[in-house]
């Protein structure tokens, strides 16, 4: 075990989730909290800001992205003695709060070329995706950030950040094979409270509308990792008939 450090600085990597496993998972508090928790993941209020960042912050982990998180950190937050290690863990963690939705993993580890949609090609290191061409420079307001790969799963406030993590969850080549009939069966529910999906649907909407602001060039082809389409206006137009048949394209204007 290791010195609680979130509990001093709520600014460090990963602090909300470290602080949510303690109160409401750690052992001496379990029975009578967790239900709760439960209760707060599957009700999925727009307004739950810490529950967002919570669910952010589990994606990211199980996604391998660690960066600024101690080895023992999870481990000593939750004091779980269940499960082998961190990602088995909290992959059941997954399970229990979001039933309906796959357990985001991270992609095959190791160094291999895959061919791009757009031309180009993409390279996994480790467990990030990087483009050739990368990284982009995106300007918002007049904060300019630069972003590299598959930048949604760590940056989930950038735009349309919540429909590349579901393409990439759902369809990349990497994901489980049930997990696009997984992501047609909610749209076919298409559930008030499921906030993720109602956020996708509503970007997906501005994409075929022809709002890009803020979009880099390569990352629906990243995201979804396919070479099907020659161009995103044909992804997006067969992905939206495939997920909402009964429901007329959106358009510009």
């Amino acid at each position: 075990m290791i010195e609680r450090y979130w509990l001093d600085d709520q600014s460090v990597p990963f602090g909300t989730l470290l602080r949510y496993l303690e109160k409401y998972y750690s052992p001496e508090i379990h029975y009578d909290n967790f239900e709760f928790l439960i209760q707060r993941a599957r009700l999925a209020d727009l307004g739950d800001e810490g529950m967002a960042t919570f669910k952010s912050e589990v994606a990211r982990v199980l996604c391998g992205d660690r960066e600024g998180l101690h080895p023992q950190a999870i481990r000593t937050a939750a004091e779980y003695d269940d499960w082998a290690n961190d990602d088995e863990f909290l992959a059941w963690l997954w399970h229990e709060l979001y039933l309906d939705e796959p357990v985001p993993t991270r992609p095959e580890r190791g160094r291999r070329k895959i061919a791009g949609a757009a031309g180009g090609s993409k390279v996994w290191v480790g467990s990030r995706l990087f483009h050739d061409d990368w990284p982009k420079v995106l300007a918002r307001g007049a904060i300019h950030v630069s972003y590299s790969g598959d930048y949604w799963l760590t940056h989930p406030d950038t735009p349309f950040a919540t429909f590349l993590s579901v393409v990439q969850t759902h369809l990349h080549s990497e994901a489980d094979p049930d997990n696009f009939s997984a992501l047609k069966r909610r749209a076919e529910a298409d559930r008030p409270d499921d906030s993720e999906l109602q956020t996708f649907k509503a970007e997906f909407a501005r994409l075929l509308k022809g709002d890009r602001d803020g979009l880099p060039r390569d990352a629906l082809s990243l995201a979804a990792d396919g070479d099907d389409w020659k161009t995103d206006h044909e992804f997006l137009v067969w992905l939206w008939h495939e997920l909402y048949p009964g429901e007329a394209l959106p358009v510009e204007g």
